[in-house]
């Protein structure tokens, strides 16, 4: 399976994800905090699942707009993840989303199959 980019903006989406996860660890001081990242190659699919209790903006699918962000304003400036859907989506012809499951939150990351 192959699937075309920039390998350096492939690399930004998920950092973004997972230093957003991590400052989400800190910010809600979780004990035994746990990141789980699920590669499926059949179909390119990546998973990465937390337990950090889950994103509390409402409508979920909101934390991908500009300037949104559950995270204290010192920490963030919610673009991260709104830039992170912009290159998985434009540069790679995928789709980035956003659940909560299992006290925490999922990302699934599909990208097209060439």
């Amino acid at each position: 399976m192959q699937f075309y980019g920039f390998e350096t903006q492939f690399y930004q989406a998920i950092l973004n994800i997972l230093c957003n996860t991590k400052d989400i660890f800190i910010e809600r001081k979780i004990e035994n905090p746990c990141m789980k990242i699920s590669v499926f190659k059949k179909n390119i699919i990546i998973e990465i699942h937390d337990n950090a209790k889950g994103i509390i903006i409402s409508p979920i699918e909101k934390i991908f707009e500009p300037y949104i962000s559950s995270k204290h304003a010192n920490i963030g400036t919610g673009i991260g993840l709104y830039m992170s859907k912009v290159i998985i989506e434009k540069n790679f012809k995928g789709s980035l989303s956003v659940s909560n499951e299992n006290n925490g939150a999922k990302f699934s990351i599909y990208l097209v199959n060439f």
